[in-house]
């Protein structure tokens, strides 16, 4: 049996959702290893990352003042209203495959998985209907290796 690797979500600048899925998106944070945090002044639950940053999850009837609002102050509602309100978000992640093994094994199936020269990366559906992305940062191609007009 291969040994289980720890999954160690690095985090990104900031997100939120609105949703009813609450549960849902608490089990899928947890299965990535992040608890809700305590924030003064946001009623939405939040989400802190590792490095300092943190992702919002407010119910559908929240004020929009709710601490989950993106830059322009407002956030659409849950994903089921329609298919051009699925957009993705992008958690970095140390190691891709760790992190998609630890979200099926809390029921969380992976839809693809691809790897470019920047990155190994994978989707994921999250419970509040939305897509999110795992990332995993390649390493910069070697000096020798670019340049050479392939």
């Amino acid at each position: 049996m291969e040994r289980e690797r720890p999954v160690h979500l690095l985090g990104f600048a900031y997100g939120a959702t609105r949703t009813s899925a609450l549960e849902g998106m608490r089990r899928f944070f947890g299965a990535l290893g992040i608890e809700p945090s305590s924030v003064v002044g946001a009623s939405a639950t939040m989400f802190r990352f590792p490095d300092g940053s943190f992702f919002g999850v407010a119910a559908p009837d929240e004020p929009e003042d709710a601490g989950a609002t993106g830059a322009s102050g407002r956030i659409d509602g849950d994903a089921s209203s329609g298919p051009d309100d699925r957009r993705i978000i992008g958690f970095r992640v140390l190691e891709v495959e760790a992190a998609c093994a630890a979200l099926e094994a809390a029921g969380f199936p992976i839809i693809d998985a691809h790897e470019n020269e920047l990155s190994r990366y994978a989707h994921v559906e999250g419970p509040d209907g939305r897509l999110y992305e795992l990332v995993e940062l390649l390493p910069p191609a070697s000096a020798a290796g670019t340049g050479s007009g392939r």
